[in-house]
């Protein structure tokens, strides 16, 4: 049975079939909605938090431009007092990091790291005992040099 299309209506039928079959569940329906409302909530907030910062600038100006003669170097001083603190902090807490380890290093309680300091003390050794092997070897040979040297003169 054909329509006005020349389609018969099974055809038709597959047609809506595949779009019912690919058409979103109601989860998903729900999820979209959900997320467009969520969004269109941050939006509107975003928007109102950004026009009450332009605000508060547009009153807050006149106030900094009078009392910046005291603001600058109060800030000034503010900064660079916290940069001093939490430098020597720092550098106290990483001292006391260090001998902490140096520490449990000397009592044998092997703290992270220490077996590559000892195998880096173990290669340092070998290399300091091959070179002194070959001091000894060339300055034998140097001395050898030396005496048929004199024995020629």
């Amino acid at each position: 049975m054909a329509d006005q299309t020349g389609k018969t209506v099974e055809e038709g039928k597959g047609v809506l079939h595949k779009i019912h079959k690919h058409s979103p569940n109601s989860r998903q329906v729900l999820g979209f909605v959900t997320l467009i409302a969520s969004g269109a909530t941050i939006l509107v907030l975003g928007g109102l938090a950004l026009g009450g910062v332009a605000i508060t600038l547009i009153l807050a100006i006149p106030v900094l431009v009078v009392a910046s003669p005291v603001l600058i170097p109060a800030g000034i001083v503010l900064f660079t007092g916290t940069a001093i603190f939490l430098a020597v902090g720092g550098a106290i807490a990483a001292t006391m990091s260090a001998l902490s380890w140096v520490y449990n290093y000397f009592k044998g309680r092997h703290p992270p790291g220490s077996d590559k300091l000892d195998a880096t003390g173990r290669s340092i050794a070998d290399r300091a005992s091959q070179m002194r092997d070959m001091a000894r070897e060339y300055g034998g040979q140097m001395q050898s040099k030396v005496w048929d040297a004199s024995a020629r003169a």
